[in-house]
């Protein structure tokens, strides 16, 4: 154990930036857990990323990777299981890529411990990856003490340079249906001792696979993404990057907007706020609907000009060339507007 230091020689030594194993989603030299349910693709998940490090790829075509030789210890699979998966992935045999499959590894075995540390630095591992939490360990998961311990073990890894990176199951779904780092099965302790824990979750259909990082001690969690699951006719398999997860409040505002939108094209027509709100408002509160308006304005999808005493008659922007009577628009027989294109 090295002596206190003080603060002021804390705050003169540079750290550097932020490492990542995987940027904005995998710190480096830490220990990350990558939890869902069972057959929820997490194994696949982390096939992945051993494939991007190993190669010097990108994490689904588009995280960049540090690239680093790789320890796989897997308590989960039969080798013949991860043969084929590494041979549907397009994994290389070239690659460092180095696997303890199947041998009964504990991380409370001092000495089973001590012989995978020295094969860490021996071998100039990088990143150890384990497959998964429950099999490498004989302690009770839901006491915390227990757990406290067997994350000092497992910290043990990355006192040796080596990222850490464990698969974990979620607990059963509670009655509501909530999906959050409480889920993560076992004692609170895990959750506390890890640096980073990504949430997998897979659709319905099997096509894709929602990724949620519930925890980033170094900065801020990314947001959720999607991964496409792509399969070939040669019976090959992808995980590629379909962008980040939309919140409900982002769907709310793009459902809002593109209506107000359809609303104007429909007939080219011009309308005042207290006519847009007759159209809608059984479908979206009267300050949505305001809050929609100065966006669209804002970005330039819709325009107004003031009529009377300071009443904005709003406009799709394309249309502007078509706009004539800008002070006397045309109204109905019930004094409306009305189409005037």
């Amino acid at each position: 154990m090295n002596k206190p230091i003080k603060i002021g020689d804390l705050m003169a030594k540079d750290y550097g930036d932020v490492m990542w194993l995987v940027k904005d989603l995998i710190p480096a030299q830490g220990i990350t857990i990558i939890s869902g349910d069972p057959g929820g693709y997490k194994t696949w998940i982390l096939l992945c990323l051993i494939k991007a490090v190993a190669s010097s790829e990108k994490l689904f075509g588009y995280f960049d990777c540090a690239h680093q030789n790789v320890l796989l210890i897997d308590e989960e699979n039969h080798p013949c299981i991860l043969k084929q998966r590494f041979e549907l992935l397009g994994i290389k045999s070239g690659l460092d890529i180095h696997l303890l499959v199947r041998e009964g590894f504990h991380a409370d075995d001092e000495d089973y411990l001590k012989y995978v540390l020295n094969y860490i630095d021996n071998n100039k591992i990088g990143l150890v990856c384990v497959d998964s939490l429950v099999r490498i360990h004989s302690k009770e998961e839901n006491v915390a003490n227990q757990m406290s311990a067997l994350f000092s073990a497992i910290g043990q890894f990355t006192k040796h340079g080596a990222t850490t990176i464990l698969t974990h199951h979620h607990r059963k779904q509670s009655a509501n249906g909530s999906w959050d780092s409480s889920n993560l099965r076992g004692s609170s302790d895990i959750l506390a001792a890890v640096d980073s824990h990504i949430s997998v979750k897979k659709s319905k259909d099997f096509d894709s696979v929602e990724l949620v990082q519930k925890k980033l001690r170094i900065a801020p969690e990314h947001p959720a993404i999607n991964i496409k699951v792509d399969k070939t006719t040669d019976g090959k398999i992808s995980f590629i990057y379909d962008g980040n997860v939309k919140t409900i409040s982002e769907i709310k505002r793009e459902n809002i907007d593109g209506r107000i939108c359809d609303l104007f094209n429909e007939d080219k027509i011009e309308m005042d706020r207290d006519q847009i709100n007759s159209f809608l408002k059984k479908e979206f509160g009267i300050n949505a609907i305001g809050d929609a308006l100065k966006r669209l304005f804002d970005s330039g999808q819709l325009k107004y000009y003031v009529k009377g005493k300071n009443k904005k008659i709003y406009y799709l922007s394309i249309y502007e060339d078509e706009i004539d009577d800008y002070d006397d628009p045309t109204l109905d027989e019930n004094g409306n507007l009305k189409v005037r294109f």
